[in-house]
């Protein structure tokens, strides 16, 4: 991240090496997201991870809102170069912040391998989630479930602006449209808020019945919504639907796995329940 204003700075900052930049961060916190995931079980324990992942994503809900639009108003007030090397400084505020974290993140009985036998292979590893994540049947369900979902939530994400102008009657330049993103961001950050009440209340297998059931009913609706409010209410209700189905199955899947397998069964989990995001876009697409 640095690199960027010092080349900059330099007069040497180019479109490769903005593009290289972006994909190395992309690529860090790829790593950065596994170990994450694979060490929440031991900074909150399992018994409070439905309100960890409830804090976890309100907080980035909120952040994903305000952070780029602060960041936005900085680069116009100041050199984004100096937005830049303020960002590049806030991974190091992170770093020192998990430094602090007092509990040992790593799970019981797993040090770090030497050399010799006890090395394991990338392979071995990568083998060894996949194969929990399918032989554990809830978790499989979970997986498949989640790249329905997502396919279904890529299209219509995909759809919003053709349907804000083919439907609803919004130009091009309609701020309400906007008001349409803001609206799914509300939805999900509710759903975070509601996520505790909703588990105990209903149960994790009922609770992700009844939001798998309120999406499909919003995307419908949304089909034959002619009016920007009900399109809005409707983009807030699905949006909270499918948030609450997403982390709550997070949470059984960091329930249901062994310490020493969270990291991979977890990244590889969502890779596939998120990767049906962009597979529904393009069938958009190519629909259209």
């Amino acid at each position: 991240m640095l690199s960027v204003p010092l080349a900059q700075a330099a007069g040497k900052l180019s479109g490769p090496h903005i593009v290289a930049v972006a994909a190395a961060l992309g690529t860090a916190f790829c790593w950065f997201d596994a170990a994450a995931w694979g060490a929440l079980t031991r900074v909150a324990g399992r018994d409070r991870l439905t309100a960890a992942n409830s804090l976890i994503w309100a907080t980035a809900t909120v952040t994903g809102i305000a952070v780029p639009a602060l960041a936005g108003v900085a680069a116009t007030v100041w050199d984004p170069g100096v937005v830049l090397v303020a960002d590049a400084l806030s991974y190091l505020v992170s770093v020192a912040l998990l430094y602090r974290i007092g509990t040992a993140l790593e799970p019981d009985g797993r040090g770090h391998p030497g050399p010799g036998p006890e090395r394991r292979s990338l392979r071995h590893d990568i083998v060894g989630g996949l194969s929990y994540l399918w032989r554990q049947p809830v978790i499989r369900t979970l997986s498949l479930t989640g790249f329905a979902l997502s396919t279904t939530a890529g299209g219509a994400l995909g759809l919003l602006v053709v349907h804000a102008r083919e439907q609803l009657g919004l130009s091009a330049g309609d701020q309400r449209i906007g008001l349409l993103y803001a609206g799914a961001a509300v939805g999900a950050f509710l759903s975070a808020l509601a996520l505790p009440v909703a588990v105990r209340t209903l149960g994790v297998g009922p609770l992700s019945m009844a939001g798998y059931l309120m999406f499909g009913l919003s995307v419908l609706a949304l089909a034959g919504v002619r009016e920007v409010g009900p399109a809005l209410a409707l983009w807030a209700a699905g949006n909270f639907a499918s948030a609450m189905v997403i982390t709550n199955g997070i949470t059984v899947r960091q329930q249901l796995t062994p310490d020493d397998l969270q990291g991979r069964v977890n990244t590889t989990g969502r890779m596939i329940a998120w990767g049906g995001t962009p597979v529904g876009a393009a069938l958009v697409v190519l629909a259209l």
